[in-house]
């Protein structure tokens, strides 16, 4: 029996489905980075051997100030964009954003608390408009910001914000960090990774930028019924609610989250958005006992328990990792014998199956995790397997996290992970973007309706004949005989 009323509970998740990525790092955007990987595998492989995919040349990077600015307000937009561009549009999308820590108490802080709090809680918001997003919307949750360079466990986080939310069909996690993010949330006491102007610098943080949004699409499903009564919008493309064509047989309940029904156009954007991958429940595992870190083959056990833990559910073990220790400090010294001790078939020394992302892609901070589920998405989409993410940089703690093609075995036959961006955002095109050409058909549309009617046709050789006759009535004087017979 249909049931037409938002959901009010949710049992416990174990899968959230990924609909979108946007992935931008350093110079290359989206599946360009996958790319750049997989040409390390070709080239190299022996995984100790594989050096950084980051460009070498100094031309790939701006020297001043307020270019470098402008290539990091790009990169932001850039993966807003290609996360955001298929997702339904006047549907505000609850976001969290993800940064690094911030101290309000250390001195000479660059942002106040004040600003950092305005600015961080509205980042997501603003960077629609030079995203070309004028149609999308988002809509902070609380606590709206993470500020945590290790943010691992907030991947466990998002499954109990789903469960809180039970009508919340979709939620944006904008993760990011570079050099720009390192400077306006620390102390003018710190030590720069980076400079303002000038040449970009050896162990500079890694722009990165990742915009994932995680679904459970079933929570649509109540609203589904109600969008054949939708009045359609004037304008047909856009999915806006305008009130009802006719009032439907079951009364409408507003939820949390949907306080207006979706419309039949509304659902043709929700139901493009097919999942990419499906993320696992995470396993975190302490690597402490009574607060003292543990130590070489407990350290190990412990490590090789989570990856148990977390790959034992999975119809397919994962056939590559990414994993990420930070800089000076080797994962693998961790990792491998963890893996051998829990009997995984994975070869750690195999570029193909093995992604040290700080050693191929420098140090991306409190991106990293994303980052790895971002690559990893597309990774198992593309080659329709499992992937597994494992960020090392904390002491206290492992987590492993997982990603399934949701065909599993059936390569898929497209790629939906190419770079394709607006008109509008690129530097130098004289294509005019798809909100000018909605309004120019508006305007278009809206002339014709005003247009005066067309004025009723008329045989030109009988205008011809009528104007021959009213010469000559003119040139005849009264005694002309319009009827063509001349007076007596």
């Amino acid at each position: 029996m249909p049931i037409f009323a938002a959901p009010s509970s949710s049992p416990r998740l174990e899968t959230l489905d990924i609909i979108r990525v946007g992935l931008s790092l350093d110079v290359y955007r989206q599946g360009q980075v996958w790319a750049q990987l997989l040409q390390q595998n070709s080239s190299q492989s022996d995984a100790l051997q594989v050096g950084t995919a980051l460009q070498m040349d100094p031309a790939f990077y701006p020297t001043i100030a307020e270019d470098k600015d402008m290539a990091w307000a790009q990169r932001k937009a850039n993966a807003l964009e290609l996360a955001l561009r298929g997702l339904p549009e006047r549907w505000a999308i609850p976001t969290l954003t993800v940064v690094r820590d911030y101290d309000p108490t250390v001195p000479r802080l660059r942002f106040s608390p004040e600003r950092a709090s305005i600015s961080l809680n509205g980042m997501a918001d603003r960077t629609m408009g030079p995203a070309g997003l004028h149609w999308h919307r988002s809509k902070p949750l609380r606590p709206g910001v993470i500020c945590n360079s290790t943010p691992e466990e907030f991947v466990e986080y998002l499954f109990s914000v789903f469960e809180k939310n039970p009508d919340m069909p979709a939620l944006l996690v904008y993760a990011v960090d570079g050099f720009g993010m390192f400077y306006a949330m620390g102390s003018r006491n710190d030590k720069r990774k980076g400079v303002a102007t000038g040449p970009r610098q050896p162990g500079e943080l890694t722009d990165a930028v990742t915009a994932i949004v995680f679904a459970r699409p079933e929570r649509l499903d109540w609203l589904r019924g109600f969008a054949k009564y939708t009045k359609p919008h004037k304008n047909d493309i856009d999915p806006a609610f305008t009130g009802w064509r006719r009032d439907p047989p079951y009364s409408f309940q507003p939820s949390p989250w949907f306080p207006q029904p979706i419309t039949e156009r509304g659902f043709q954007q929700w139901d493009r958005l097919t999942p990419l991958a499906r993320l696992h429940r995470p396993v975190e595992v302490s690597l402490q006992s009574d607060s003292i870190p543990l130590k070489g083959e407990a350290r190990h056990a412990a490590i090789a328990n989570a990856w148990t833990q977390a790959v034992t559910p999975l119809a397919h073990a994962p056939t590559r990792v990414f994993y990420d220790a930070g800089l000076n400090r080797s994962a693998l010294a961790d990792l491998l014998p963890a893996l051998q001790m829990a009997d995984s078939s994975l070869d750690l020394l195999a570029s193909d199956q093995s992604y040290d992302l700080t050693q191929r892609l420098g140090d991306t901070g409190a991106a990293s995790p994303f980052v790895g589920i971002a690559l990893a998405t597309m990774a198992s989409y593309l080659n329709a397997d499992t992937s597994a993410i494992v960020p090392l940089r904390r002491d206290d703690r492992v987590t492993v996290i997982t990603i399934s093609s949701p065909t599993p075995g059936q390569k898929p036959a497209n790629d939906p992970f190419g770079v394709k961006l607006r008109p509008q955002t690129r530097t130098l095109s004289e294509a005019p973007s798809p909100e000018f050409l909605q309004r120019f058909a508006e305007l278009t549309q809206e002339s014709a309706r005003n247009a005066p009617p067309p004025a009723r046709y008329v045989d030109p050789e009988k205008i011809a004949a009528e104007k021959c006759l009213l010469d000559q009535f003119i040139a005849g004087g009264p005694s002309m005989d319009l009827l063509g017979e001349s007076e007596k």
